[in-house]
């Protein structure tokens, strides 16, 4: 089992490089994604795409204090949406199991979540999903390997929406309580909101 974590966004409504932006005392947004993925202990690689150009970015993840060493994927293709980048973690998945597909700018993510999304049998066919109480969906996601040729050749201008519309029959999804573990951020408010009850769970936690 395989995990990708997708951080080749320019930020545009954020200003500034999100996955840059501080988030705990010793990790800033992506350093604590990937901190959590490596607690969970649930993935042989770890893969994360961004752009080449993104030096600051490249150098943070390299010096992170982290269990593992991420392997970074290039996407420059400026046109390019989410389905490009998924398709680059996939085919350097294709003998994995499952694939994980996280969002770089999701810092609410737990590894006891990840955890809870990788108890799959082996061998099971099911598309799992987060879901918050309305029932609405988020990510990570996890793929298993019957889908990863589906998601090489279809889904233009849909992206993963229309993997699992497509086969919603095959669609587990996981309910989770606390909303921020599903929360990403695209504009300063997001960002400040994400934290804000971030810093609430984490002081409630220590009392």
């Amino acid at each position: 089992m395989n995990a990708l974590v997708l951080g080749a966004g320019r930020s545009q409504r954020m200003g500034t490089d999100k996955l840059l932006l501080p988030w705990t005392r010793e990790h800033c947004v992506i350093e604590h994604i990937l901190y959590q993925i490596g607690l969970s202990q649930c993935f042989k690689s770890v893969f994360m795409v961004t752009r080449s150009e993104v030096t600051q970015l490249h150098r943070k993840v390299s010096a992170a204090s982290l269990p593992f060493c991420p392997k970074l994927l290039f996407n420059d293709d400026a046109h390019g949406d989410m389905l490009s980048s998924i398709r680059m973690g996939v085919k350097a998945s294709l003998s994995a199991s499952h694939l994980m597909v996280f969002l770089g700018d999701q810092p609410g993510i737990s590894f006891k979540l990840i955890q809870q999304l990788c108890r799959v049998p082996e061998g099971d066919r099911q598309l799992v999903q987060p879901a918050d109480a309305s029932g609405r969906g988020g990510h990570p996601v996890l793929i298993p390997q019957c889908f990863f040729q589906k998601v090489l050749s279809s889904y233009e201008g849909e992206g993963l929406r229309g993997l699992f519309r497509e086969h919603a029959s095959s669609v587990l999804r996981i309910p989770v309580n606390d909303p921020i573990l599903l929360a990403d951020m695209d504009t300063p408010l997001d960002y400040q909101r994400c934290h804000e009850r971030s810093l609430e769970t984490h002081k409630k936690g220590e009392a």
